[in-house]
């Protein structure tokens, strides 16, 4: 398998001298270590800028030449074969992760063709008998299920979903009081504090809300707790990692015989309260937002609905934890011997849901996000977090 250590061996496509030699700078600086350009036939994946003139083209040109994983840059999302989609311009994480997802892909590749050629080297040949009419044959390289090819590569995919939404820090990040900033985020800068202030708006005006400057619309309907949109999960997810000043974006609310009309079963009608939990975890990354209490006890007002919801590893301990006893976010990866990311994490995706509360040990009063349903807060239960919620217009 490749190592997550060695730079990614890539050739560039779609760059004239000088934006491929900015490219280069690129990688030598803020995506330092990550990958390598070398000449072609060595590459083991390809970078494609496709915002040129003859795209197409281009992209039919790159595919004769090289059949294997693609990034792709472009303004506009791009759903190709075998290629994960960067947004231009370009932002050191976005591409990070990007080169994460893509070597977890070649992993799982990686680990389905060895299952294949084991089975062919270990299914003995099959004489059908003539009185009995033959089977099916089975597919060349089909392995039993819970083999463990196939346990490794379900694997692999799961740790880029973990990647994705607990990030990669190493538990010694959280230890250090010199690198304690790199913990918190400020929601204010992110698409999911635009969507708490949309939340928070609707409950005012009482009519649906968008987020404008996205490319696609985003419409919110907190009273039905649905929300429409026609993005895709790999579209949405890269907006996450990203501030309002990289994707400036505007909130409004929108009279209710200008909002989309869609069918139950329309699937860009999604559940607001599973789509904002995911967006929580995706912008976390194993943080938490700015002000939170990383000593005080975390409790839960109610189970969250994990069987809707996208779930990270220890979810279910760290529920039963902070229902039956109070426990600090650093106390709790400790308890239940989980990484610290796995723990922030989920807490920002829990508070997303109003489903937190903080009890300081001093006085003993309650921090927490309110949740859509109960807004706005009582004004007692007020803290840091409460000071960010009034930032946001959400207090």
């Amino acid at each position: 398998m490749k190592a997550s250590t060695e730079p990614l061996k890539i050739t560039l496509h779609g760059m004239d001298e000088r934006a491929a030699r900015m490219f280069a700078m690129f990688l030598e600086g803020p995506a330092r270590g990550h990958c390598e350009i070398v000449p072609e036939g060595r590459q083991e994946a390809v970078v494609v800028d496709l915002d040129g003139v003859g795209a197409d083209r281009l992209w039919l040109d790159v595919r004769r030449k090289f059949s294997g994983p693609a990034l792709v840059l472009s303004v506009r999302e791009k759903v190709l074969r075998h290629s994960i989609w960067v947004r231009k311009p370009v932002q050191a994480s976005e591409f990070i992760s990007a080169v994460e997802r893509l070597r977890t892909e070649m992993n799982t590749l990686e680990v389905l063709h060895k299952a294949e050629q084991q089975a062919r080297r270990e299914s003995p040949p099959v004489i059908a008998a003539p009185a009995a009419p033959a089977a099916p044959a089975a597919p060349a390289g089909a392995e039993a299920p819970g083999s463990s090819a196939t346990r490794a590569a379900e694997m692999a995919l799961q740790e880029r979903r973990i990647h994705e939404c607990c990030g990669n820090q190493e538990n010694s990040l959280y230890l250090d009081p010199a690198r304690r900033a790199d913990l918190f985020f400020d929601p204010a800068e992110t698409l999911f504090g635009a969507m708490l202030e949309a939340v928070q708006l609707a409950r005012q005006t009482g009519t649906p809300t968008a987020v404008d400057g996205l490319g696609h619309p985003l419409v919110l309907f907190p009273d039905q707790r649905s929300l429409y949109t026609d993005m895709r999960e790999q579209y949405l997810r890269p907006l996450c990692v990203r501030t309002r000043s990289q994707t400036p974006m505007t909130i409004r609310a929108i009279p209710i015989e200008d909002t989309p009309v869609a069918a139950a079963t329309d699937p860009r009608l999604q559940r607001l309260d599973a789509t904002l939990w995911k967006v929580a975890l995706w912008t976390a990354r194993g943080r938490v937002p700015h002000g939170t209490s990383l000593d005080a006890p975390v409790s839960l007002r109610a189970w969250p609905n994990l069987s809707r919801l996208e779930v990270i590893p220890g979810a279910m301990q760290m529920t039963a934890l902070w229902i039956a006893q109070p426990t600090s976010l650093l106390q709790t990866a400790e308890r239940l011997a989980v990484p610290y990311r796995y723990v922030f994490s989920f807490f920002t995706a829990c508070q997303a849901l109003g489903l937190i509360e903080q009890t300081t040990v001093a006085d003993a009063v309650a921090v927490h996000s309110p949740p859509p349903e109960q807004l706005p807060a009582k004004a007692e239960r007020r803290g840091l977090f409460g000071r960010m919620l009034n930032k946001l217009g959400l207090g």
